[in-house]
């Protein structure tokens, strides 16, 4: 049975812990098994590559903590990522986090490179130790589209980008359910293990995986249920949210935080087709979402969200304009009603001034009622 709730959850096979075995893992102290003896010079350079891959990794693990701190007299912070990303040497990055998403992240990556022409870090190392994982993988040089979106790039250059995203979010789309997994429609990780979700926890705690999409739609709308026995009127709103929600849509591979710190551009003169998208990172909540889930989280996580929505939201969401509306409010309940929040505050925190508003982690991350 799969987990239908916060938590590690069951796999949705026993060894979806690690559904794709490939380079991507850590180097294995065996031989590869990829070597042609029929072509000597091809064997003898399989068997070179392998060594001096084995021997960097294993160099790599042992001074890492020298490294980093070598590394921070040498390069600026990494805007991406904050404490989690660090740069190593001037073509590659650390990321660290807990062993299941980085698990995860590992199997969505190779997912996308062995399904897709979506441009991603290649990855170099992977380890784990105890509960912590650890991924060294390609710095992509390039420029953050946050920053260049409004400042940089012309708008043309800005529709080229959009309609690039669009077409590699189309690509995930049709990526096809390992057969392996069982039937389509469930909701997980790559390996079909638990998720991270931003907003469903703010406390990134493993979420799944889910059975089916009506077991995640009935959790996501339990999250707010303590509120419901706060103020009976956010029950009755909660109950039409649940009956708008369809559990017969699509399920299709997400990326699931594509915000423009995730994008990385170069540009190469004032042409339309002068931005080139180098990289797409951050595939730590990727996996298998309903599929209004990549452009509603777009609108979620975009700074500028009426810019964003111009640009690559219409190219995704089309006919799905009623999700898009309905998860937006599920994302930020009651923040229309001023007095709703005086309700739930006086719940939260008696001594609040009224005027204070609460935020979505206080939402979801304090408990109020345990009955």
């Amino acid at each position: 049975m799969c987990g239908t709730g916060v938590g590690p959850g069951k796999p949705l096979s026993p060894d979806a812990n690690h559904l794709f075995p490939s380079p991507l893992q850590a180097p294995d102290p065996g031989l590869p098994l990829n070597l042609n003896f029929t072509h000597p010079a091809l064997m003898i350079l399989t068997l070179l590559r392998w060594m001096i891959s084995s021997f960097t990794n294993q160099y790599r693990r042992f001074w890492l903590p020298h490294l980093i701190q070598h590394a921070k007299t040498i390069y600026p912070p990494v805007y991406k990522g904050g404490g989690s990303v660090c740069r190593l040497s001037d073509g590659t990055v650390l990321k660290t986090g807990p062993a299941w998403q980085i698990r995860a992240e590992v199997d969505a990556m190779h997912l996308v490179a062995s399904q897709t022409t979506i441009p991603i870090p290649r990855i170099y190392d992977i380890w784990f130790d105890g509960e912590k994982g650890f991924i060294v993988m390609e710095f992509i040089d390039g420029e953050n589209l946050r920053r260049a979106f409004f400042t940089t790039l012309t708008e043309e250059q800005r529709c080229h980008v959009s309609r690039t995203l669009a077409s590699y979010l189309e690509q995930l789309r049709l990526i096809p359910p390992p057969e392996k997994l069982g039937p389509p429609g469930w909701i997980g990780a790559a390996n079909g293990g638990p998720f991270c979700e931003p907003c469903l926890s703010w406390k990134r705690e493993p979420l799944g995986p889910f059975p089916s999409l009506s077991a995640f739609n009935d959790y996501r709308v339990s999250l707010y249920d303590k509120f419901g026995r706060i103020h009976p009127p956010i029950a009755v709103r909660l109950a039409e949210l649940r009956h708008s929600m369809a559990d017969n849509q699509r399920v299709v591979f997400t990326h699931a935080d594509l915000h423009s710190d995730n994008v990385i551009i170069r540009v190469r003169g004032k042409g339309a087709e002068h931005v080139d998208v180098v990289a797409i990172l951050d595939w730590g909540c990727a996996g298998w979402r309903p599929i209004f889930w990549e452009a509603f989280k777009v609108m979620w996580l975009s700074p500028r969200p009426g810019i964003w929505k111009e640009k690559l939201v219409d190219r995704l969401w089309a006919g799905m304009e009623m999700d898009n509306e309905r998860e937006l409010e599920l994302s930020n309940p009651l923040a229309s009603d001023p007095h709703i929040h005086v309700v739930l505050l006086a719940a939260f925190r008696p001594q609040a001034q009224p005027s204070e508003m609460l935020t979505l982690a206080e939402f979801c991350n304090v408990n109020i009622l345990e009955a």
